[in-house]
C-alpha cells in the first residue's frame, strides 16, 4: 500500500531532513512506546526515480497562504475515526472476542496516502474521500479494536515528495505535525478522561508520533506519566 521508504526510513529522516532528538528513555514505558512505533515503520520503495515516476508532483513551491487556518477537531468531520462516535466493531478482525473493559485509548496517526497531487499537503475536502485512510485503519489500526478505544485524526498529510524536495517538505512537514499537535491537545483535553493512552502510528505518522513524543509530550510529566 505504502510506496514511501525503507525500514530505517525514520533514521534517515532524523539524520538528513528533521534533525529533532530522539530522547533516550530511561523509563521501560517510554522504551516500549518507542519500539512499537517503529515496529509501525515504513516498507517502501526508497528512490527518486520510483517516487517521480509513479506520482504526480507539486508543481509550485509550498504556500503558506493556501493552508493559513486551524482545524478544528471539536468536528467531527477531521477524525478518521473516534471511538465515542464510530464503532470499534467495523474494525473489529473476524472471530476476536472484544475485551469487555477497554480502559486504554490510542492515539492513532495514519501513514501517508497522498501520492499524486498538485498540493504540497491534502486538501481537508479529500478527508471524507480517501478511502486508502479507511483502508489503514482496517489494516494497522484494527490491532487494538476491541481493546482499546481508537481515536485517529485527520490531517493535512505532506505529500509524499515531501521526503525529496526537503526545502518544499520542511514546511509541508511542518504543516501536517501542527494538525497532528492540535488533535493530540483536543484528544487529551476533551476525549481522554486522563486515561492511559498509546501513541501508535505508521510510516509518515511515525515521523509526527516521534515529534509530539519529543517537543510535547515529554515536556510534560503528567502527560509522559500516562503514556504506555
Amino acid at each position: 500500500m505504502e510506496n514511501e521508504m525503507n525500514s530505517n526510513c525514520y533514521y534517515k529522516l532524523k539524520d538528513e531532513i528533521f534533525k529533532f532528538k530522539v530522547p533516550i528513555f530511561a523509563d521501560m514505558n517510554k522504551l516500549i512506546i518507542f519500539v512499537i512505533l517503529l515496529s509501525f515503520g515504513c516498507s517502501i520503495h526508497t528512490t527518486k526515480s520510483i517516487l517521480v515516476k509513479e506520482n504526480r508532483n507539486p508543481s509550485d513551491d509550498f504556500s503558506e497562504e493556501v493552508n493559513k487556518f486551524q482545524l478544528d477537531y471539536s468536528k467531527l468531520k477531521n477524525w478518521a475515526f473516534r471511538d465515542d462516535y464510530n464503532s470499534f466493531q467495523d474494525l473489529l478482525p473476524k472471530k476476536i472476542k472484544p475485551y469487555e473493559n477497554r480502559e486504554i485509548n490510542i492515539f492513532f496517526i495514519h501513514p501517508t496516502t497522498l501520492y499524486s497531487s498538485d498540493r504540497w499537503n491534502s486538501d481537508t475536502s479529500s478527508f471524507n474521500k480517501d478511502k486508502v485512510i479507511q483502508l489503514t485503519l482496517e489494516n494497522q489500526a484494527s490491532c487494538f479494536a476491541g481493546i482499546g478505544n481508537i481515536y485517529a485524526p485527520n490531517y493535512r498529510q505532506m505529500h509524499i515528495h515531501s521526503y525529496i524536495d526537503t526545502i518544499n517538505g520542511y514546511k509541508a512537514f511542518d504543516l501536517a505535525y501542527n494538525d497532528i499537535l492540535q488533535a493530540f491537545i483536543y484528544f487529551i483535553n476533551e476525549i481522554n478522561n486522563n486515561k492511559d493512552f498509546i501513541i501508535a502510528s505508521h510510516s509518515q505518522g511515525t515521523n509526527h508520533a516521534m515529534r509530539l513524543i519529543t517537543e510535547h509530550i515529554s515536556m510534560d510529566q503528567s502527560l509522559s506519566n500516562k503514556l504506555i
